[in-house]
């Protein structure tokens, strides 16, 4: 089925502007694009995350892998995906000068501006408190060699290098596909449960993960599968609910596994986990 077509109007742009499209923070940022803005050539997806209380937007598989990764980093602490560079005439003045004219964003009445996007504004903390961002763009690398997107770059890294931002490319040429599906594993546990645990309520949840986890621990030489089958058959649970105790245990970090690999339940709990003494960290970075 061929994909709609959607025309960029100067109507569509101010209803952007007006809707605080690329403006808050945490739950309360709008992306300037989400999957019903523009047709997409990758598969699009909408993911509600735990860390910033929010959907996010995704038109492609890549952008959903790469947010998995920063998500499950201890030190991201927001995530802002599709950021528009609404300021770009301000901060570097006419771009004819850089050969890029077409894309100043002055008023025009005959046509609306080009909006170029980031498509990651990531806010970090540091272990002593200190607030810091980075900027990534997310593109497939068959497609870095289009004079369209060499221009799309050249204009996010001036416009990054201007607000001192650390800003790179990620393609799929750096993304681990295991670590980033395990991830999707794991943190939709927190959220996604449907009817699996509609019978626990949050304080009896926690409380079998505190017993899960202790018997993750006095029983390391079982298989975890069998540990989990175990735990559902003592406490009369339904099929499944130990199983995603323990993903939920992955996504609190209460354990650690090695994320790039695939998960196989049936290895003995010693042979695929540890359990941090102080909350522990999974937070391995996808760039050098």
């Amino acid at each position: 089925m061929a994909k709609r077509k959607v025309e960029w109007t100067q109507q569509k742009y101010e209803k952007f502007l007006k809707e605080k499209r690329g403006q808050g923070e945490g739950e309360d940022y709008l992306p300037w694009l989400n999957i019903q803005s523009f047709p997409s050539l990758g598969r699009v997806s909408r993911v509600f995350s735990n860390k910033t209380g929010r959907i996010h937007h995704f038109l492609s598989d890549i952008q959903t892998n790469v947010f998995y990764i920063y998500s499950f980093m201890d030190y991201v602490i927001d995530i802002r995906e599709h950021y528009p560079l609404l300021s770009i005439n301000g901060l570097l003045g006419n771009l004819d000068k850089y050969g890029l004219g077409k894309y100043n964003n002055y008023n025009n009445q005959d046509k609306p501006p080009t909006i170029v996007t980031t498509t990651f504004l990531i806010t970090t903390k540091s272990k002593d408190g200190e607030i810091g961002y980075i900027a990534r763009s997310v593109k497939n690398s068959n497609e870095l060699d289009r004079k369209h997107v060499i221009e799309m770059m050249e204009l996010q890294r001036r416009y990054w290098d201007a607000k001192n931002i650390d800003w790179g490319i990620i393609t799929q040429k750096e993304i681990n596909k295991t670590r980033a599906k395990n991830i999707e594993w794991a943190l939709s546990s927190l959220y996604d449960n449907d009817d699996e645990t509609e019978s626990l309520t949050p304080t009896i949840q926690d409380s079998l993960e505190n017993e899960l986890l202790d018997r993750l621990k006095n029983a390391s030489s079982q298989p975890v599968r069998d540990i989990c089958i175990e735990l559902e058959k003592e406490y009369d649970l339904r099929a499944g609910e130990g199983i995603l105790l323990f993903r939920r245990l992955v996504a609190k970090k209460k354990i650690l596994i090695e994320m790039e690999k695939n998960i196989d339940l049936s290895k003995k709990s010693n042979k695929i986990l540890t359990i941090p003494k102080e909350g522990g960290s999974n937070g391995k970075s996808i760039i050098s």
